[in-house]
């Protein structure tokens, strides 16, 4: 008989590939948007603790966060914009984002339906998803 601690390996490990089973249409087409922005030389892709992080500075990058937007999340990809060259993206805001990759791996192929839904209810600030990330990230809610 196993001990405990491998049964709890093991069954930890199934759980992880079947949430990135349940997710992988987004989470491909997040990796595409990384990667052709990597590829481009648009943004610089790193994979850390089970996502992929976009560093996209640049014009692009100041255009976004101009726009007021210091992260976007596809899938298991967290573009961070950053507003200036020497920029570093924020913890918090990585926090925030990387709250939004759980999402994916949660809700899967349902997350953008269920966000929409939580954008026509309930506007971007009172989203579900939103209130969760910035909670989690420690935003004022």
């Amino acid at each position: 008989m196993a001990p405990l601690y491998a049964t709890i390996a093991l069954f930890r490990a199934l759980v992880t590939a079947l949430a990135y089973a349940w997710s992988s249409p987004l989470g491909l087409i997040g990796l595409a948007v990384g990667g052709a922005l990597h590829a481009t030389g648009l943004g610089r892709a790193t994979w850390q603790d089970g996502a992929q992080i976009v560093t996209v500075g640049g014009r692009l990058g100041a255009w976004f966060w101009n726009m007021g937007w210091a992260g976007f999340t596809v899938g298991w990809s967290m573009l961070l914009w950053l507003g200036s060259e020497n920029a570093r993206p924020s913890p918090v805001v990585i926090r925030h984002e990387r709250r939004h990759v759980w999402h994916a791996l949660v809700f899967g192929v349902l997350l953008w339906p269920l966000y929409l839904l939580g954008l026509a209810l309930r506007g971007y600030r009172r989203n579900w998803f939103e209130v969760d990330a910035r909670r989690a990230a420690g935003q004022p809610v």
